[in-house]
């Protein structure tokens, strides 16, 4: 992996996990971390678990031991560091935005489909696909569940830059990140629009804008969206802090995707639309969403730390089911769920758990048999737990 900031710890947190977490075909081994300090690179592989460390990229990629390359570098190393992994042979995964220019994006994607007829992989890190509320959704749209859209309205806020004493830090240097929330933050919404709508059009009414011009410059390294200690020192802001645009869908009408890096608080519309939120907070220690078609279905869905069959099959409506927990205020409607075979539940817990239908205390695997009568609405009024709703706790569940 290349860089160990804001973004590579998160990523050594999955490629730690991910086999813990999942059945993948192979389990990672972290072979080495590079970061042009090497103290500091050095301590970080040792916090995030990489067995050596490397201060220059080109020497990590020539290393025998390294199949696939993580580039977690600001975007003005991106294509660089990518294109030379896929000519060595070596799988990328690539941080977005790709690159700080159409014409080193279009370099990339054509190495990317050279290298791919030798069977070498190379993708772009839009994790939020991978939600399940987001696969939910996805298949309602595919399956015309909700007729045509008429409207998508996207937007992805944040507040880490409200203070205008935040440091100047790289993402908002034209040089060094290419652009402002409009990379940073709306290629994620601008991905999902695509990945549920299919691709944009034409696009139209941008605006880009620039609410804090002038920024403290920072005394030291400044990490992810972390404060830092900043000198008296001003400098230019360079990339923009919001960004709007309306864009027209090949399976929608238009849409409206709107980022900023400023904000912290958006309200929906209140009825007739279809609204998914994707929560940076964690829950339990998993990622977390809620869909809401603004009348009767509601559903909080998130990813327990159970290896999961849905999930590497694709079928994601039952990886859905497996994964939601009911509101109290919020009845499911009958029309959107579907009865549950007979079977085992062999759910995973990652804690103990009470069972509500056997009276005893529970670690591991659920065992607990339920007749084809059950139904999603049996299903915990609390989660996350297993199907069979026998994970404490939950109020007492009862047959449809």
């Amino acid at each position: 992996m290349v860089g160990y900031a804001f973004m590579g710890q998160a990523h050594s947190q999955a490629w730690r996990n991910v086999h813990r977490f999942f059945d993948v075909p192979v389990v990672p081994r972290m072979a080495a971390l590079c970061g042009r300090d090497l103290d500091r690179a050095t301590a970080a592989a040792s916090r995030m678990g990489w067995s050596a460390v490397e201060t220059d990229w080109r020497e990590l990629v020539r290393r025998d031991d390294v199949h696939l390359v993580d580039v977690c570098t600001p975007g003005d190393s991106h294509a660089e560091i990518a294109l030379t992994a896929l000519a060595s042979g070596k799988h990328v995964l690539c941080e977005k935005p790709l690159s700080n220019s159409v014409a080193e994006a279009e370099e990339m994607t054509a190495a990317a489909e050279r290298a791919q007829a030798d069977g070498v992989i190379a993708m772009v890190g839009f994790n939020y696909r991978r939600v399940p509320a987001i696969a939910f959704a996805r298949e309602l749209v595919a399956a015309g569940r909700i007729g045509r859209i008429h409207h998508v309205r996207a937007l992805y806020l944040q507040d880490w830059i409200t203070d205008p004493e935040f440091p100047l830090v790289w993402r908002l240097q034209k040089d060094k990140a290419g652009s402002g929330a409009l990379g940073d933050i709306g290629a994620h919404i601008i991905d999902q629009g695509e990945y549920l709508c299919g691709p944009i059009e034409s696009v139209a009414g941008g605006s880009l804008s620039i609410q804090i011009s002038k920024r403290p410059l920072p005394l030291g390294a400044v990490i992810g969206h972390n404060a830092a200690p900043v000198s008296s020192e001003m400098g230019e802001v360079e990339n923009e802090d919001t960004a709007t645009f309306t864009a027209r869908y090949t399976a929608a009408d238009w849409g409206s995707p709107e980022m900023a890096a400023l904000l912290d608080e958006a309200v929906p519309d209140p009825r007739d639309h279809l609204d998914f939120r994707a929560l940076d907070r964690p829950l339990d220690g998993v990622g977390a969403g809620s869909l809401d078609d603004g009348r009767s279905e509601r559903r909080e869905l998130v990813r327990d730390a159970a290896p999961d069959a849905a999930a590497a099959s694709g079928d994601h409506d039952d990886l859905v089911r497996q994964q939601s927990f009911l509101e109290h205020d919020a009845p499911i409607s009958p029309r959107s769920l579907s009865a549950r075979p007979p079977g085992v539940c062999d759910f995973r817990a990652p804690r103990p758990c009470w069972c509500d239908h056997t009276g005893v205390a529970w670690t591991g695997a659920c065992t607990v048999s339920f007749p084809s009568s059950w139904s999603a609405s049996c299903w915990p009024t609390h989660g996350p737990g297993p199907p069979c709703g026998c994970c404490s706790p939950s109020r007492p569940t009862s047959s449809t």
